[in-house]
C-alpha cells in the first residue's frame, strides 16, 4: 500500500474523479497494476502536491521490482512515470524527482538496463542549470551513486572470456587457480547454498532434530537458505526454506541477478559501456553561446568526476577490449583538452583520471601513457607558458606513479629497457632534478613562477624522490610469499636483459653520435646493432633515438659522404608530408634537425625534400624540381623576414613575382603563395634553440592568457604529431619479481642523488632536512642490498661531510652522522674514525638516541 494514500486523498479535488476511482480501486484491492496507475494519474495531473506525493512514494514504496506487467518490470514501470516531469520547473518536483531516480538506479536487486543515458542526461544537465545549491548538489551525489552501482555490478557480474582472464592473471601475477573473477565467486556462492540445501534435506530426513554447523536447530522447513537460522516457512516460488520476509526478498533477488548474469553476460558490460561513453562526449562539449559557459563548465567538471569514479570502481572487467578502445578513441582527446583549460578543477580532474590509466590501463594504452607524459606533461613543466598549477599538479601526478613500486618497475622494463623507446622514467626523473637544481630561476619563468612557488616546486620534486625510494625500499623488503602471487608464466628475463642491455649501449651511441658521428658507427657494429656500416639500420638508429644532437644531424645530413646522404633518405622516409602544405612540410621536416649553414649542404637537404614531398603530394607540383625551387624561396624568404638586420623586408608583391613561372614555367595560384608568405611572416620555418630562448624570454612578459593560448596550441599539435609518427608499441612485460630492482637502481641513482645533494644545500627547513636524509639512508639501503658498492659509497662520502669536529651539532649534522651510522651499519662495518668523529662532537647523546630510535623502527 503507498504510504501516502491518505494524504492523496485530502490533496485531491472535486474534479479529478480518475485519481477517486483509482484510490477507491487500490484500496479494495491492493495490486501493482492499481499501484502504478494511482502513481501515474498523480503525476500526470500537474498538480505540484500531488506530483510530490507520488514521486515520495516511489522513493520510499517496497515493492519486487522485477515483477512483470504489460511486458515490463514493475521498476521500469516506476522510471517512466518519474521521467514524465524530468523537465519541470518547480524546485520542490525537482528535488524528489531526483531522489525518486537515485532510488530507482541504485535498486539492490533490481538492474535498469533502459533509458539509462537519459537519466544521466538528466541529472547532469539539473545540475548544470540549476542556480540552487541544494538541487545541484543533490544531482551530482546521484550522478556520482549511480555510477558506483554500476560501475559495481560492472565487476559483481560482468564476465571474461577464457584469454581475458588468462590475460589479467599474467598481469597481476597470479595464478589462475588463485583468482576468480567475483562474478564466478557469486555463482559459486549461489550453488554452494543450493547443495547445502539438498544435505539438509537429506539430513532432516535421517534425523528428525539435529543441529547445522552454527548450533542452529531445524525448523519445521530445516534451516534457512540465505542466513541459515532456523526455518519455520518456506518460498513458495523456489520451495526453499526461509525464515523471515527479509529473507526470501533477498533470495528471489539473488536468483533474478544470477538468471540475468546468467542469461545475458553482456547487459552489465553493455551498460556501463554506454554510460562511460556518454560520459566522455560530455566531457568534451563546448557551449554554442559564450553566455552557456559556466554551465558547460559544471558539466565538464562533473562529467570528468564520474570518469574518475567509473575508472576507481573499476578493476578487471573495465579493462575488456572495447572500454580499451573507448579510451583511446575519446577519453584521450577530453584528458588533452581539458588539461589546457585554464580552470584549476579540469586540470586536477584529468590529471587524476590519468593516474587511474597508468595504475590500471597501462598494459594496454603504452603508447598513449608516453605520449601524454612526454609530449603534454613534460610540456607543462618545460615551458614558460604553462602556469604554476600546470606544474605543480603534474608534479603530484608523478609522486601518485613513483610511489607504486610494480608501476616504477613496469615503466622502466617497458620503456628504459626497451628498444625504440625512450627512457621515460629516466626523463621523468631528470625533469624534476632540473627543478631542484633551479631551472626556474632562468629570465623567462620570472613572470610565471614566484620564489615562494619555486620552492613549493623543488620540495614537491625532493618528496618524489624520497616517496619512490623509500616505498622500493619497503617493497623489496617484503618476503617473497607475502608478496602478489609469482606468476604462472615466469617473464622472459634474458630477453629483457638483452634488451637492456642494448638500450644501454644506444643510449652510448647516442653520446658518441654527439661527439663524433662516425665513432657512433663503429659503436653501433662493435655492440652488434648493425653487422656493418648499414645505412637502412643507422637511419633507423637516427629515427628512434631524438636525444641526437640536432646541429650534429644537421651537419650529418648535409654532408656529400654517399653513406650519408642514404641515411638521410632513409630517415626522411619515415615522414609523412600527405595533405601539408609545403612550407608546413619544411617546416614538419626542420624540428628534427638543424639547418647547416653552408649552402650546399642545405642544397643536398633541400632536394631530398623536395624529392619526398611531391612523391607523397603527387598532385601539388609538376616536378621535384618545382618543389626543390619554391622551397629555396621559402627559405629565402624567411631570412629576409626574419633577420633582425635587414630593414628593407620582401612584401607580398615581390614575393609573388620571384614565383612567377616556379612550377616548370606556370604559375601557382595566387591564394597558394599568399598563404605560404602570410604562415611564413607570421612563424618562421625553423628556430634555432638560442632563438627560441629569445623568443621564450619575449612571451614571459606577455599576457597569461596569451601564454595558454600559445602552450594549448603547441601541446595539441605536438601530441598529435608524435601519436601519427608512433606506431602501436611492442609487447607490454609484467613485472611481479624483484629481479629488476637492480638494473633499476644502476639507472635512477645518480638524479637522485644529485637532487637530493642540492636539496639539502640549499634549505634550513627541518622537515625537508629529514625527508632528505631519510631518502639518502634508504638509497644507501637499497644500494647495499643489491650489492651496488660504487653508488652506495658514493652517498657515504657525501654524508662524511658532517663529521667535522668543529662544525656545531646542527639538525644536518645530527641527521647526516646517524645516516652515516646507518649506512655502515647496514654492511655491519662502522669504522673506527666515524666513531672518533662521533666522541668529538658536542651531540653524541642525541645521536645515540637518534640512533635507537631508528633501530627500534620509528625513523
Amino acid at each position: 500500500m503507498l504510504k501516502s494514500i491518505d494524504n492523496i486523498k485530502k490533496a485531491i479535488s472535486k474534479k479529478q474523479f480518475e485519481i477517486k476511482q483509482a484510490l477507491d480501486d487500490l484500496q479494495l484491492k491492493e495490486t501493482q497494476e492499481n499501484i502504478l496507475k494511482v502513481l501515474r494519474l498523480c503525476v500526470e495531473s500537474k498538480q505540484v502536491k500531488l506530483i510530490e506525493l507520488a514521486l515520495f512514494d516511489i522513493k520510499n514504496m517496497e515493492y519486487d521490482g522485477n515483477q512483470q506487467i504489460e511486458g515490463k518490470r514493475m521498476i521500469e514501470h516506476l522510471l517512466d512515470i518519474v521521467l514524465i516531469n524530468s523537465a519541470s520547473g518547480e524546485e520542490t518536483i525537482q528535488m524528489h524527482m531526483i531522489k525518486a531516480l537515485q532510488q530507482l538506479m541504485t535498486n539492490k536487486y533490481s538492474h535498469i538496463n533502459q533509458n539509462v543515458t537519459k537519466v544521466f542526461d538528466i541529472l547532469i544537465n539539473l545540475h548544470s542549470v540549476s542556480r540552487i545549491q541544494a538541487i545541484s548538489e543533490a544531482c551530482k551525489d546521484a550522478c556520482q551513486k549511480i555510477v558506483t552501482t554500476y560501475f559495481t555490478r560492472l565487476e559483481d557480474f560482468g564476465t571474461l572470456t577464457p584469454q581475458e582472464y588468462s590475460e589479467f592473471c599474467l598481469k597481476n601475477g597470479i595464478l589462475e587457480s588463485y583468482y576468480k573473477p567475483r562474478a564466478q565467486v557469486q555463482v559459486e556462492e549461489f550453488m554452494r547454498r543450493v547443495m547445502v540445501h539438498l544435505v539438509d534435506q537429506v539430513q532432516i530426513e535421517l534425523e528428525t532434530k539435529c543441529l547445522n554447523e552454527f548450533g542452529k536447530e531445524n525448523g519445521k522447513f530445516g534451516w534457512c537458505i540465505v542466513c541459515r537460522n532456523t526455518a519455520q516457512s518456506y518460498c513458495k516460488d523456489t520451495k526453499v526454506p526461509v525464515c523471515s520476509k527479509e529473507c526470501k526478498t533477498v533470495h528471489l533477488n539473488q536468483m533474478m541477478l544470477f538468471s540475468v548474469a546468467q542469461a545475458q553476460p553482456d547487459l552489465y558490460v553493455k551498460d556501463a559501456f554506454e554510460i562511460f561513453e556518454m560520459l566522455c562526449q560530455l566531457s568534451q562539449r563546448e557551449p554554442q553561446n559564450p553566455q552557456l559557459a559556466p554551465m558547460a563548465l559544471k558539466c565538464k567538471i562533473l562529467s570528468l568526476e564520474l570518469i574518475y569514479e567509473a575508472l576507481a570502481q573499476g578493476d578487471v572487467i573495465i579493462q575488456k577490449p572495447q572500454f580499451i578502445q573507448l579510451l583511446k578513441s575519446q577519453l584521450l582527446d577530453s584528458l588533452l583538452k581539458n588539461s589546457l583549460s585554464q580552470e584549476r578543477q579540469l586540470l586536477i580532474m584529468t590529471l587524476n583520471i590519468f593516474v587511474q590509466i597508468v595504475w590500471k590501463f597501462r598494459s594496454s594504452m603504452k603508447k598513449e601513457i608516453q605520449g601524454l607524459i612526454e609530449n603534454v606533461y613534460f610540456k607543462f613543466l618545460d615551458s614558460s607558458n604553462s602556469q604554476y598549477d600546470h606544474k605543480q599538479y603534474t608534479l603530484k601526478v608523478f609522486n601518485k606513479i613513483l610511489m607504486k613500486p610494480k608501476v616504477v618497475l613496469e615503466i622502466f622494463v617497458n620503456y628504459d629497457c626497451s628498444i625504440g623507446q625512450n627512457n621515460l622514467l629516466k626523463k621523468i626523473l631528470e625533469q624534476q632534478c632540473k627543478i631542484v637544481q633551479g631551472r626556474y630561476l632562468k629570465p623567462e619563468y620570472s613572470s610565471s613562477i614566484t620564489a615562494q612557488q619555486d620552492a613549493h616546486l623543488k620540495k614537491l620534486c625532493v618528496e618524489n624522490f624520497c616517496d619512490m625510494i623509500k616505498s622500493l625500499r619497503q617493497y623489496s623488503d617484503i618476503p617473497e610469499p607475502q608478496r602478489e602471487v609469482q606468476q604462472a608464466e615466469e617473464m622472459v628475463d634474458d630477453e629483457i636483459q638483452d634488451k637492456r642491455y642494448m638500450k644501454q649501449q644506444l643510449d652510448r651511441a647516442v653520446l658518441k653520435f654527439n661527439f663524433k658521428p662516425e665513432r657512433c658507427i663503429q659503436h653501433l657494429i662493435a655492440c652488434q646493432y648493425m653487422p656493418n656500416k648499414d645505412s637502412k639500420l643507422f637511419s633507423q638508429f637516427l629515427w628512434e633515438n631524438r636525444d641526437v644532437n640536432k646541429d650534429k644531424l644537421g651537419e650529418f645530413f648535409g654532408s656529400e659522404n654517399e653513406f650519408n646522404q642514404t641515411v638521410f633518405s632513409n630517415y626522411v622516409d619515415y615522414m609523412n608530408f600527405k595533405d601539408q602544405q609545403l612550407d608546413e612540410g619544411l617546416r614538419n621536416l626542420l624540428e628534427y634537425f638543424t639547418l647547416p649553414v653552408e649552402s650546399q649542404q642545405i642544397d643536398r637537404i633541400v632536394q631530398k625534400f623536395a624529392s619526398k614531398y611531391v612523391e607523397d603530394n603527387s598532385n601539388q607540383f609538376s616536378s621535384a624540381e618545382a618543389a626543390y625551387t619554391l622551397s629555396y624561396l621559402l627559405m629565402m624568404l624567411q631570412t629576409d623576414l626574419h633577420n633582425p638586420l635587414n630593414t628593407e623586408k620582401m612584401t607580398e608583391k615581390q614575393f609573388m613575382n620571384l614565383a612567377r613561372g616556379i612550377n616548370d614555367g606556370q604559375d601557382l595560384p595566387q591564394e597558394v603563395l599568399l598563404g605560404y608568405y602570410g604562415r611564413i611572416a607570421k612563424q618562421p620555418l625553423a628556430v634555432h634553440q638560442k632563438e627560441q630562448a629569445r623568443r621564450a624570454l619575449e612571451l614571459a612578459q606577455v599576457d597569461s592568457r596569451k601564454r595558454l593560448i600559445l602552450l594549448a596550441k603547441e601541446t595539441e599539435q605536438s601530441l598529435r604529431k608524435w601519436m601519427k609518427e608512433h606506431q602501436n608499441t611492442d609487447d607490454y612485460y609484467y613485472v611481479n619479481s624483484l629481479d629488476h630492482i637492480k638494473p633499476l637502481l644502476e639507472q635512477i641513482w645518480s638524479p637522485i642523488f644529485a637532487s637530493l645533494t642540492v636539496a639539502l644545500e640549499q634549505t634550513e627547513n627541518p622537515k625537508q632536512i629529514q625527508d632528505c636524509f631519510e631518502g639518502l639512508g634508504s638509497c644507501v639501503r637499497l644500494l647495499g642490498k643489491f650489492d651496488l658498492d660504487e653508488e652506495k659509497d658514493t652517498f657515504i662520502f657525501f654524508l662524511q661531510k658532517y663529521f667535522a669536529p668543529n662544525i656545531p651539532g646542527t639538525i644536518k649534522q645530527i641527521y647526516g652522522v646517524s645516516m652515516h651510522i646507518v649506512g655502515c651499519n647496514s654492511i655491519r662495518i662502522i669504522p673506527k674514525k666515524i666513531l672518533e668523529n662521533c666522541i668529538a662532537t658536542n651531540f653524541k647523546i642525541r645521536i645515540t638516541t637518534f640512533c635507537h630510535k631508528e633501530s627500534q623502527g620509528r625513523f
